[in-house]
């Protein structure tokens, strides 16, 4: 799919992009506990998350990254990665919600007839 989706002007792409860059550096910032890569990640994560609703599915993965993260370092990672998806996703939300009077996918179905 993704070969069928890189030549066609959806958010496919993009959304695969930031969330492989975001476990990328998950990944690289575990072992380490860069919080600043944490915070990175989860920036990236949450904009991948505006263009794809599904990837919300990713967060459970993230909570297991920080299984591999020093102790003294766990909870700056969490909230530096909470920090960057909200960074991310409140004004996603904000316009969901002032659009439609609902938040992400329920909101969109309402305007477009569906619920």
């Amino acid at each position: 799919p993704l070969a069928f989706y890189a030549v066609d002007l959806w958010e496919h792409v993009p959304a695969t992009l930031l969330t492989t860059t975001a476990v990328l550096l998950v990944v690289s910032a575990s072992a380490a506990g860069d919080v600043r890569r944490f915070a990175l990640a989860g920036l990236l994560l949450g904009l991948a998350i505006g263009m794809r609703e599904e990837l919300y599915a990713m967060l459970p993965g993230g909570l297991v990254a920080l299984a591999w993260v020093p102790r003294g370092r766990r909870l700056r990672a969490a909230a530096a990665a909470a920090a960057g998806i909200a960074l991310a996703l409140l004004p996603h939300l904000a316009l969901a919600w002032s659009h439609t009077g609902l938040p992400g996918r329920v909101g969109v179905a309402r305007l477009l007839g569906f619920a």
